[in-house]
C-alpha cells in the first residue's frame, strides 16, 4: 500500500511523516462526516534521498503489515468479544 505524507521532522535516517487531513481533506465536500485524523508515521532513509521539511514524499507500506493491522483492528476485537460471550455462558 502506498500513501503520501509531508516530512515533518529529520534525524538522520529517521524522519518522522505526518499523513491524513491535508489539502484534499480541507476541500472534500465530506469533510464533515469524515473521521479521518492525521496521523504520524516513523520511516527511515536507507538511501539518504534529500530531503526537506514540508517535502511531500510517497511511502510503501508492506502488505503483511496491512493485513495485521486490519486483522489487529476489526477481527480481533470480534473474536475476542465472542470468547468472552462463551466463557460468560460457560461460568
Amino acid at each position: 500500500m502506498k500513501d503520501t505524507a509531508t516530512v515533518r521532522n529529520i534525524e538522520g535516517e529517521r524522519i518522522t511523516l505526518v499523513c491524513g487531513a491535508g489539502e484534499m481533506c480541507r476541500s472534500c465536500k465530506a469533510n464533515s462526516f469524515c473521521s479521518a485524523k492525521t496521523r504520524e508515521v516513523a520511516a527511515v532513509n536507507p538511501r539518504h534521498i534529500e530531503l526537506h521539511k514540508g517535502d511531500e514524499v510517497e511511502f510503501f507500506i508492506p502488505p503483511g503489515r496491512t493485513i495485521l493491522a486490519g486483522f489487529m483492528v476489526l477481527i480481533f476485537p470480534l473474536l475476542t468479544f465472542i470468547l468472552g460471550f462463551v466463557i460468560g455462558g460457560v461460568l
